[in-house]
């Protein structure tokens, strides 16, 4: 479960990264 959550987390972190690239 934990490695579940925390995969989950990062695939988060980058989507949101990936988002502010693109306002930019």
């Amino acid at each position: 479960m934990v490695t579940l959550l925390q995969s989950l987390v990062t695939v988060w972190q980058r989507v949101s990264m990936q988002r502010a690239q693109m306002r930019l």
